[in-house]
C-alpha cells in the first residue's frame, strides 16, 4: 500500500521494564494514553503484571493549559459567564477519558481548577478576607471535597463528579459472526 514508518516519529518501548538508556520511559502514549505494565504481588516467580491505562501528561497538560487559559481571559466577566465556557471544555475531556483509569488526572485538575477559580475570585475582590471570598463563591456539597461553584444560573461541573466506566468483557468462545444477535444486543445496550 506504500505505507512506511519514519524513524523519527518510531519509538520501540518495553511496556514493562525499563531497556533503554534513559530511565523513566517506560511504556507508551498512544490517543492521549499511556499504556504501561505495573508488576503485581509479592512473589518474584510469578512475574505477573496488569496493564494500565491512564490520560498521558501531555493530554492533561494541554486539557489544564486550555482551561487556565480561557480563565485568565476571561478577568472582568461574571462567574456564570465562566462556568458556560469552562463546562463543555470539561465535559468533554471527561467524557473521552472516562473508559480509562482516569480518576487520580480528575482529582488532580480538580484541585487545581478550585484553586485557579479561587485566585479569579480573588482578583474579583481583592479587598476581601480569604474566608469571605470562599463563603461567596463556593458551598459545601457532601459529595465533592471541593464543594459547589455556583454561580447564579449555573453550577461547574468538576471532573471527579464523572464516573470512570469500564467496558465489558467479552464472554468466553463469542463472536460477533457466530450469530448470537441477542447477546450482541444487550451488550451494546449495556
Amino acid at each position: 500500500m506504500g505505507l512506511a514508518l519514519q524513524d523519527t516519529q518510531t519509538r520501540y518501548a518495553h511496556t514493562l521494564e525499563d531497556k533503554e538508556a534513559c530511565h523513566g520511559n517506560v511504556g507508551f502514549d498512544f490517543l492521549n494514553f499511556t499504556l504501561r505494565h505495573f508488576p503485581i504481588g509479592k512473589s518474584k516467580s510469578k512475574k505477573l503484571d496488569k496493564t494500565i491505562i491512564q490520560p498521558s501528561k501531555n493530554s492533561i497538560a494541554r486539557h489544564w493549559k486550555a482551561l487556565a487559559e480561557r480563565i485568565d481571559r476571561m478577568k472582568a466577566t461574571t462567574l456564570d459567564d465562566v462556568i458556560r465556557m469552562l463546562n463543555p471544555q470539561i465535559a468533554g475531556w471527561c467524557a473521552y477519558c472516562k473508559t480509562e483509569g482516569s480518576s487520580h488526572a480528575f482529582q488532580r485538575l480538580d484541585h487545581l481548577l478550585w484553586h485557579k477559580i479561587y485566585r479569579w475570585a480573588n482578583r474579583k475582590h481583592s479587598r476581601k478576607s480569604a474566608d469571605w471570598v470562599v463563603q461567596q463563591y463556593f458551598t459545601p456539597d457532601g459529595k465533592s471535597k471541593h464543594g459547589r461553584v455556583k454561580g447564579a444560573t449555573q453550577t461547574l461541573r468538576w471532573h471527579s463528579n464523572t464516573p470512570v466506566k469500564r467496558h465489558v468483557t467479552l464472554r468466553k468462545g463469542v463472536s460477533p459472526y457466530d450469530g448470537n444477535w441477542s447477546y450482541w444486543g444487550t451488550r451494546r445496550g449495556k
